[in-house]
């Protein structure tokens, strides 16, 4: 059974590992239910839904980080399922990250996404950056979270980059910048072994 940890139990400098994340930051909540705990906000013509699911998988002090933006139409099958759990992380992608990653340099050629996404990794993380699954709602109340509205949210940079004007009627604590809120919350500070910009730029 895949464990579930509450953000107030991860250490400071170090990531979650592999398992369910229990966070009610952005929910004002300190016990969400995990995959039914959920808020709408609208943001210009568009409702948006986020859902409070929060994973991670891999190293908890990592050497690589992986993100993804939010789990798309295939990850989010399995969320619901703990024992799907290793699943959800880039489902459909893997083959084609795992390609790129030994391009960069950054994997041998015997080493997969696939090998990388395990409990007892101690090199690789993965995980998004907002870690709460998003979605758009249409005129009928039904929440949509497939590929479009990923391209929704990263042609709306606002999105990502700070909610602070959207609207929610039943709090003012809504105003929040999720990308930072996640981040600080999740990722912050930086991980010791983290690899630093020289690094970064010598694989590119």
């Amino acid at each position: 059974m895949i464990p579930s940890r509450r953000v107030q139990d991860i250490p400071d400098g170090s990531l979650p590992g592999q398992c369910r994340i229990l966070c009610g930051r952005c929910f004002a909540l300190d016990f969400p239910t995990f995959n039914e705990t959920n808020q709408r906000f609208r943001f210009g013509t568009t409702e948006w839904d986020v859902t409070s699911n929060p994973m991670s998988w891999g190293a908890k002090n990592p050497r690589f980080l992986l993100l993804g933006v939010s789990k798309g139409p295939n990850q989010i099958i399995s969320v619901a399922d703990p024992a799907k759990h290793s699943v959800v992380a880039f489902d459909g992608l893997r083959e084609t990250i795992t390609e790129a990653l030994r391009l960069l340099g950054l994997m041998r050629h015997d080493e997969t996404v696939e090998q990388k996404i395990r409990p007892t990794e101690v090199d690789w993380a993965f995980g998004s950056v907002v870690r709460c699954s998003l979605g758009t709602v249409d005129e009928h109340g039904k929440v949509h979270k497939t590929q479009k509205v990923v391209g929704r949210w990263l042609r709306w940079g606002k999105v990502i980059a700070g909610s602070k004007n959207a609207y929610r009627p039943t709090t003012a604590s809504y105003h929040l910048d999720w990308k930072r809120s996640c981040f600080s919350q999740m990722m912050m500070p930086m991980l010791p072994r983290a690899a630093g910009p020289s690094q970064r730029l010598k694989a590119a």
